[in-house]
């Protein structure tokens, strides 16, 4: 079976998913490795991850000597270093960093499973055993998504729970910053497999019109 052209769908998205994956893999090793440094080596630590969190607007005062009757507040956010969680608490600290580079890992399980589909795909090795399991495999770490999300905000209120004055709201979010990582990913993710999956429809057309010639 003769595989993709370099200017088929599967071709640019395996480069795409290729540079993706290697640049994972350096965040993976140094991520993990300032993490342990920042808990051992560093007094004041410059955290790499936070909390961002909704708080009450009451929380803020405008400059009185301007005139602010035109503006309302209604939404206020504010962020949260994980220094702070350090020094306050180093357990959470601990429970955080082992929940972040877990969540990383599948992250990057999922990104191999995706460039392995397509480096299969570019060389014609398309309709096999070990693509259909690849392709469940991402699934099953699709769906995980949404639960990952839901233990994220328990452990978000688990760690501020002697700050629950300060939220507006229960719902906050784990702010990362570091590139390539996060769920502001997951829609180039998810557009990365529906071009796989349309790279293989492309060829199942081609071998039903290659079919018809040879009837």
């Amino acid at each position: 079976m003769s595989g993709f052209s370099k200017k088929s769908t599967a071709y640019i998205c395996y480069l795409i998913v290729n540079v993706w994956w290697y640049l994972s893999c350096v965040i993976g090793v140094i991520f993990p490795a300032t993490l342990i440094y920042e808990y051992f080596y560093s007094s004041h630590p410059d955290s790499i991850f936070g909390i961002t969190l909704p708080l009450e607007p009451s929380l803020v005062t405008l400059n009185e000597e301007a005139n602010y009757e035109f503006l309302d507040i209604d939404s206020v956010t504010g962020t949260i270093d994980f220094d702070f969680i350090m020094q306050s608490n180093p357990i959470i600290y601990i429970i955080w960093s082992g929940f972040i580079c877990i969540a990383l890992g599948l992250f990057l399980y999922g990104l191999y499973q995706l460039r392995s589909l397509l480096k299969r795909t570019i060389n014609g090795s398309i309709f096999t055993a070990a693509n259909i399991q690849r392709i469940k495999t991402i699934a099953i770490l699709l769906i995980i998504v949404e639960p990952l999300q839901w233990l994220t905000r328990y452990l978000i209120r688990y760690s501020l729970a002697d700050k629950a004055h300060l939220l507006a709201s229960q719902q906050a979010n784990i702010n990362i910053k570091i590139p390539m990582v996060g769920e502001d990913w997951m829609f180039i993710i998810i557009g990365l497999i529906v071009f796989t999956l349309a790279a293989v429809f492309e060829k199942g057309n081609e071998m039903y019109q290659e079919l018809k010639l040879t009837v």
